[in-house]
């Protein structure tokens, strides 16, 4: 028996379009590639106000232009009622909420002649406004943790009194400025991690503690100056909730500092 041509291609057609199907869905999916890490945003630390209601979190974005990443911080209800919505809109990190939830201390790191510099403490009211340093040292400052009271801030640095003393110093006419070698001997297995760069252990970290003035001194505010070393720290610190400071046992090789503002020091009575 032998099939005619004519209703051979109709069914010939068919078969040809269903196979095809699978082939162009094939198509449409791809490997994921390098590239695509420019695309990627994630949520990262995520702090739950002390009322519960609102959550603050960093919202990590890639730039390619600077090879790296971008952060800021970003409130939502905690009910997911509405959207997220940016609260910051610099290179922010480590939010931490204050005790009665009015503030917000955080990290923020910023650019000198294009070059970023250690991040530094800073804090912002939920009722508004811009938010302020509190720190301005030489080497930084780590995440904050809140005393109960909400007074104190403590906080970690690897900057030494050598850092604030160099600083402070004027450059004295005609004579260069002491450089520091950068060659790294590695003698141990962690040396190194990703963000901070080379760990160095002639540098131990310290907890800081930078306790609310009673009057807050104009261009005061973020003063090494009114900050106390006071111990060798791996981690980071926290707070006892039976105190208003930091429960760090001081250390004795660890000199403490205690100056006051000029403008803020109580003056005589004159007689």
């Amino acid at each position: 028996m032998r099939i005619r041509g004519s209703r051979l291609r109709p069914a010939l057609a068919l078969v040809v379009l269903f196979s095809s199907v699978p082939f162009a869905q094939a198509a449409d999916k791809r490997l994921i590639t390098e590239t695509d890490l420019f695309r990627f945003v994630w949520v990262a630390d995520p702090q739950i106000s002390p009322d519960g209601k609102q959550v603050a979190f960093v919202r990590v974005s890639v730039d390619k232009k600077k090879d790296g990443y971008d952060t800021a911080i970003w409130i939502a209800p905690a009910d997911g009622s509405e959207p997220p919505r940016a609260f910051t809109s610099g290179e922010d990190s480590n939010p931490r909420w204050s005790p009665d939830g009015s503030q917000l201390a955080f990290n923020r790191s910023l650019e000198k002649d294009g070059k970023p510099q250690p991040s530094q403490l800073w804090v912002i009211s939920l009722r508004g406004g811009e938010a302020r340093a509190l720190t301005d040292l030489p080497k930084g400052a780590g995440a904050a943790a809140w005393s109960p009271d909400g007074k104190t801030l403590a906080f970690t640095s690897t900057t030494s009194d050598k850092d604030l003393a160099k600083k402070d110093a004027k450059p004295e006419p005609g004579k260069d400025e002491e450089r520091e070698s950068d060659v790294r001997v590695i003698t141990r297995a962690v040396y190194r991690f990703n963000g901070p760069g080379y760990l160095d252990p002639t540098r131990p970290s310290h907890v800081w503690p930078w306790t609310w003035p009673r009057r807050v001194c104009p261009g005061r505010v973020g003063s090494p100056r009114e900050l106390s070393p006071r111990t060798t720290c791996r981690g980071r610190p926290t707070a006892s909730a039976s105190t208003s400071r930091p429960t760090r046992s001081r250390s004795p090789t660890t000199p403490s500092r205690t100056r006051t503002c000029t403008r803020c020091r109580p003056r005589a009575a004159k007689p």
